[in-house]
């Protein structure tokens, strides 16, 4: 990861990928039944506050929820895509 820091303008990119970047209103809305960050964690029903805390839920049944709510599988997979929209 230094490596990529050590390049200030790779860096300043880094520090432009946020939750809120990726899973971004338009992003959600053209890949997913979410309007909002925000609809994405108050309907999962796992009483988390943000995304940092998708980790402490368990894993199979986040993965279930993102398919459900998705065109992914995963939650790595919907992930993967929003940094492919976001680049």
């Amino acid at each position: 990861m230094q490596v990529f820091k050590s390049d200030a303008e790779l860096a300043k990119k880094l520090q432009l990928v946020s939750f809120e970047n990726l899973f971004n209103p338009d992003f959600l809305k053209a890949n997913s039944k979410f309007t909002s960050m925000d609809d994405l964690i108050w309907r999962t029903g796992f009483g988390i506050m943000n995304l940092l805390e998708v980790e402490q839920v368990n894993q199979d049944k986040w993965n279930q929820y993102i398919a459900a709510n998705s065109e992914c599988t995963t939650w790595f997979e919907f992930g993967k895509l929003a940094m492919i929209a976001w680049m």
